[in-house]
């Protein structure tokens, strides 16, 4: 891959880029109609035309089935080392597109052209029935609240990372795999929450020396506030036993004289 190829994910041209999407740019949209076209391409498909299968599948509905395959094709092709979720294909289009875009989903997905060569995201398990489920156990209630104590540590992980980055090279897909190796654990299913904060940081680029991160203004990263309620507590147990010795000694006879 060559460099100017490799740069097009780098964060400072996503920044430019998004500088264009806020102006109105025309050259903004031809490139990511190319995007789109050479998404297409890669999957061995032509961007305006549907093979006989899909013409079988989705008569009736070309135009949209189209659109909807065309976007899913984007998305998997953006970043094949991680699976494309139905949830967040349908997250991303109109309810009017909803039927029609989880059709396109499990066309692509079964024909192969989407998905492959990846480990596919865990099913989540089943809701027990209402009747003989059985009370959750206290060591899963606890698990329960972990989630958003570990996203809000990935949050303030990922804003240090992109204070040091080197905007000119570093991509997001560059900074997910840096998050893995910290957290020495699989982010893949925070890869919108990624999104979201990178696109927050690039929008406020000119303040990244002291941009908070969205959402936690005014808090302290899990570390500090970690280490201010250990001191806390310290000194909470220094002055109980400063108190206890005060007393100890009130209630000490006196000597006899």
């Amino acid at each position: 891959m060559g460099a100017e190829e490799s740069n097009k994910y780098a964060l400072r041209a996503r920044y430019i880029r998004r500088g264009f999407e806020q102006q109105g740019d025309s050259k903004e949209a031809s490139r990511g109609a190319a995007d789109v076209r050479e998404a297409v391409i890669a999957a061995g498909l032509k961007p305006k035309e549907m093979t006989k299968q899909e013409r079988q599948q989705f008569s009736g509905r070309t135009r949209a089935y189209l659109q909807a395959r065309n976007n899913i094709l984007l998305t998997w092709w953006q970043d094949c080392t991680c699976p494309v979720s139905l949830r967040a294909v349908l997250d991303a289009v109109d309810d009017s597109a909803l039927a029609v875009t989880r059709d396109a989903f499990y066309f692509l997905q079964e024909s192969g052209y989407i998905n492959f060569g990846v480990l596919p995201e865990m099913a989540e398990p089943e809701a027990a029935s209402a009747e003989g489920a059985a009370a959750p156990a206290a060591p899963e209630e606890a698990a329960a609240a972990e989630p958003e104590e570990d996203e809000r540590a990935i949050v303030f992980k990922l804003y240090e990372l992109l204070r040091a980055a080197d905007m000119e090279t570093t991509s997001e897909k560059a900074i997910r795999k840096d998050l893995q190796k910290l957290f020495k654990a699989d982010i893949s299913d925070k890869k919108q929450l990624v999104k979201e904060h990178v696109n927050y940081f690039i929008e406020h680029l000119e303040q990244k020396a002291t941009l908070e991160p969205k959402g936690y203004e005014g808090q302290a990263a899990p570390a500090e506030a970690a280490a201010a309620a250990e001191k806390a507590k310290a000194k909470q147990a220094a002055a109980a036993a400063a108190a206890a010795a005060k007393r100890a000694a009130a209630a000490a006879p006196l000597p006899k004289q």
